[in-house]
């Protein structure tokens, strides 16, 4: 019996390794193949993508405040107005007046200009306005760029248009805060204090100095929130929700953009991280090494730690295409990556926990199946070894265990008979014994 129990045993060994251990393998092999090369890999393709399109977007926004300076300093107006404001007397101040009104509203029709301003070589600014009228930039009028730039170097941008032989039709300032904003904001309204990017653009349209220098520059700060909002709509491309209105697909996903030197963070989603360093604050020295030396690519990393992220990026345009530099950065966390290989590795335990137990109750009734005839199989025999040649087995299949019980039935009676002619031999070798004895004695003379 000890034997028929064990036949539950191996049918289990036999269910599970046919059925659950392949299961658990080709399942454990799936998850691995979509964390590591379908889903991974997406990924971060999906996210190179996106920080090469949002580069992209902030290059047209830069070129876009590039050709609305240049645009503005080839106004045949802005020409006429600069040559005169740069006369002395009534005509000239009646000149830089008209011309403060223009860049007002030039300076309100493209928005987030704090400061547009027009500069004589000498460095005085003939006349100055910007979009926020709370801001006095119009006070900047008459005023020399060297009582306004306590340093020569925060002013060189604005020299370089004046510089023979000129540079390009554009001087660029990269992200900064500059001191015609910091003298144009009102101290009543310091939380107006923002970054700035500067274009200074030659006044030329035939007036000018004998050797081809401009006689008039004309400076424009745009305020860097265009291109924090440029990002602002990348982290709303994260946050959609689907048609179904389920959770976002990638909620921990947002832009960040740094400075050329790949460690200078210049716009974040948290505007507290804005001028902070990579390297230094962050301690992300590797990412910030990965961006340096490649165009785009991606990168893996912990921030904060224990929070794995990978991030796209991709450089923006350069000095010599006209850009700044800047490199896009676009971050997702490993949790969101992989929430639905991980809800695949999940749903494994307790897909593998029903398979065993199917397992098991398919075990028992095979077993059940099998270990009952021969188990009654064996009770016939034992009725068979104690002398019951009329012990039969009832056979309930018509499998192999029909074809014992048959084999069983026909061993039964064959016993049977077998012992029925030995005992008929057994009778006539007694009854021959008998009848030869008796013969003897009536041979034996000494009978009577």
């Amino acid at each position: 019996m000890a034997r028929i129990r064990g036949i539950f045993a191996k049918l289990v060994f036999v269910f599970l390794t046919v059925g659950l251990v392949p299961f658990l393998a080709v399942g454990l092999w799936t998850w691995r193949q979509a964390k590591t090369r379908v889903t991974e890999a997406s990924v971060e393709s999906w996210l190179v993508r996106i920080a090469r399109e949002t580069a992209a977007q902030i290059d047209r926004e830069t070129e876009r405040m590039r050709e609305a300076a240049l645009a503005w300093a080839d106004e045949e107006q802005t020409v006429a107005d600069a040559r005169a404001a740069a006369r002395p007397g009534p005509d000239g101040a009646f000149a830089a007046q008209r011309l403060t009104s223009a860049l007002g509203r030039r300076a309100e029709l493209f928005g987030d200009v704090p400061v547009a301003c027009v500069v004589s070589p000498d460095g005085r600014i003939l006349a100055a306005n910007g979009s926020d009228r709370s801001l006095p930039a119009s006070a900047l009028g008459g005023r020399r760029l060297d009582e306004v730039f306590d340093d020569a170097a925060e002013r060189a941008w604005i020299d370089a248009v004046f510089a023979q032989p000129a540079p390009g039709p554009v001087s660029r300032r990269n992200w900064h805060r500059s001191p015609l904003a910091d003298a144009a904001v009102s101290a009543a309204n310091p939380s107006t204090r923002r970054h700035e990017i500067g274009f200074a653009a030659p006044v030329r349209g035939g007036f000018g100095a004998p050797d081809g220098r401009p006689a008039a520059a004309l400076v424009v700060l745009f305020r860097f929130e265009p291109i924090q909002r440029v990002l602002d709509q990348v982290t709303g491309r994260f946050a959609d929700h689907a048609v179904d209105d389920a959770a976002p697909r990638y909620p921990s996903g947002y832009p960040f953009l740094f400075d050329a030197d790949g460690d200078t963070v210049i716009a974040h989603r948290d505007r507290a991280l804005v001028g902070s360093s990579l390297v230094r604050d962050h301690g992300q020295r590797g990412f910030s090494e990965a961006m340096r030396g490649r165009r785009y690519g991606f990168h893996h990393y912990e921030y904060p730690p224990g929070v794995g992220k990978i991030s796209g990026f991709a450089r923006c345009a350069d000095e010599a295409s006209g850009g700044f530099g800047w490199i896009v950065g676009v971050g997702v966390n490993h949790a969101d990556v992989f929430a639905d290989v991980d809800a695949l590795r999940d749903v494994l335990l307790p897909a593998a926990l029903i398979i065993a137990g199917c397992v098991l109750l398919l075990a028992a009734l095979f077993s059940a199946r099998i270990t009952e005839p021969l188990r009654r199989l064996v009770l016939f025999t034992e009725q068979v070894a104690r002398g019951n040649y009329d012990a039969r087995v009832e056979p309930t299949t018509r499998d192999e265990l029909a074809v014992v019980a048959d084999a069983f039935n026909r061993m039964a009676a064959d016993l049977k008979e077998s012992g029925r002619r030995l005992i008929e031999a057994e009778k006539n070798a007694a009854w021959k014994e008998m009848a030869r004895q008796v013969a003897h004695e009536i041979k034996n003379p000494l009978t009577p």
